[in-house]
């Protein structure tokens, strides 16, 4: 089993439960993403398309933490784009949290 599918099992242990959701549902849950995020050097995306990533992987290259909330992409753009993005955090030797069913936090070590 490679480090990508370690990687996919660990995140999405039950791909079709996990990320199925309802737009309203997902925003309900991310609202304790507050602005005060944003003061640490903590970024936050919603990307739309997986085209966004290489803007949010530019922002983990400059040492800044991201939370990325994928509810706004379908689940083949979300699987593809956190695959990347652990990719980026094993080679910045960051660290990738899952907050909850649609947020994700990653970080680089200062």
């Amino acid at each position: 089993m490679g480090f990508l599918n370690k990687l996919k099992n660990k995140l999405f242990p039950e791909e079709k439960e996990i990320l199925y959701y309802e737009n309203n549902s997902a925003k309900k849950e991310n609202r304790f993403i507050n602005e005060s995020l944003l003061e640490n050097n903590i970024v936050k995306f919603t990307p739309k398309s997986f085209a966004d990533t290489q803007q949010i992987s530019d922002t983990l290259k400059k040492g800044n933490t991201v939370v990325v909330d994928i509810s706004e992409l379908d689940k083949s753009e979300a699987l593809r784009m956190i695959d990347f993005l652990g990719g980026v955090m094993y080679a910045l030797n960051g660290d990738m949290k899952r907050i909850n069913k649609t947020v994700f936090e990653f970080s680089t070590p200062k």
